[in-house]
């Protein structure tokens, strides 16, 4: 089933809710990082599906606007990672096939281990 639903976490004294509204599941957890666990054996009890099957979302509506930046500079961290894998990747085919450097030397100029040269002009071919 590639239904995603989503979980709904507050804070209730000294408790957290848990409530999954579109499957009118509510219950409650002590520690924040139970709900996941709860929420994902719930639903998957009513949805009689696998546990580890089940996708969700797991939100909280009062802290969203506070984790929305670090959200975002985490996407642009994996996007800046993807991006220098690809330069890399790029530079060191260069360096090594069409200039003919070493991949030792490569991997000086690109701060990188020689291995990872190889690696990456290797996947290039």
């Amino acid at each position: 089933m590639a239904m995603n639903c989503e979980v709904q976490l507050r804070r209730s004294g000294r408790w957290w809710t848990v409530d999954i509204p579109e499957l009118g599941i509510y219950t409650q957890v002590r520690v924040l990082a139970q709900a996941e666990i709860v929420a994902r054996e719930a639903i998957a009890t009513q949805l009689k599906i696998p546990a580890d099957t089940v996708e969700m979302t797991m939100v909280v509506p009062e802290a969203a606007p506070v984790l929305q930046p670090v959200l975002e500079a985490r996407q642009a961290r994996a996007a800046a990672v993807i991006s220098e894998h690809t330069a890399l990747a790029q530079a060191a085919n260069v360096l090594v096939t069409h200039l003919g450097m070493r991949p030792g030397d490569a991997a000086v100029l690109l701060g990188i281990e020689r291995q990872q040269v190889d690696q990456l002009v290797q996947a290039q071919a």
